[in-house]
């Protein structure tokens, strides 16, 4: 005869009431257990041993594998959610931490930085021999393309000279050529050459 409470093993004992139990006590039987664990839980089954709970499913917006437990919350939240997606200014990418972060990593970060700080140089005053220098020549240095990093060198070393012809623009590397006598003439010979050729183009 079968237990009574339907956990399906043979019973052991029959109580007065006529029904039959695998155990001595009705309690004790796996299945009304279950029935109690349950019903502390608010009808939630939060045994691990239950296959419901290790169910794995993808997230419908970046596949991750998630269980069925929590797949409704991280899909609220997702970064690739079109109601969270934030795409990087910089390189298009999304922003996995879109509510803290502006871009989607450092480096872009750094970007963005760099840009802001040479727009705010560019318009002030006291910096506006990098607009005369841009306006001519360019936004890269002369010698190898750089764009992104640029500084502005003084070829007669006066400040105040902000002529097109006495400025021109420079990574930092470059730059620092300039100012070292020992490395100088590495690059001389090329800074003479462009000067030349911009002379010629503006006669």
């Amino acid at each position: 005869m079968l237990c009574s409470y339907g956990c399906g093993k043979e019973s052991i004992h029959i109580f007065n009431n006529g029904k039959s139990c695998c155990s001595i006590s009705y309690q004790s039987c796996p299945e009304v257990r279950l029935k109690n664990a349950l019903s502390n839980t608010g009808g939630k089954d939060r045994n691990p041993e239950h296959n419901e709970n290790k169910t794995k499913i993808p997230c419908r917006f970046c596949n991750r594998i998630t269980s069925t437990t929590g797949i409704k919350s991280h899909e609220k939240y997702c970064y690739l959610n079109p109601d969270n997606r934030r795409d990087c200014p910089v390189c298009g990418k999304p922003i996995k931490n879109f509510k803290v972060n502006k871009t989607c990593s450092t480096r872009c970060g750094t970007i963005i930085s760099r840009n802001r700080d040479c727009n705010e140089k560019n318009n002030s005053s006291e910096n506006s021999y990098r607009l005369i220098c841009f306006k001519y020549h360019g936004e890269q240095c002369i010698l190898c393309g750089e764009e992104l990093m640029l500084e502005v060198h003084h070829l007669d070393g006066n400040r105040s000279n902000n002529s097109p012809e006495n400025i021109i623009p420079l990574c930092p590397t470059h730059h620092s050529y300039c100012h070292h006598c020992e490395h100088w003439f590495i690059i001389k010979e090329c800074v003479d050459d462009y000067m030349e050729k911009f002379k010629r183009s503006k006669e």
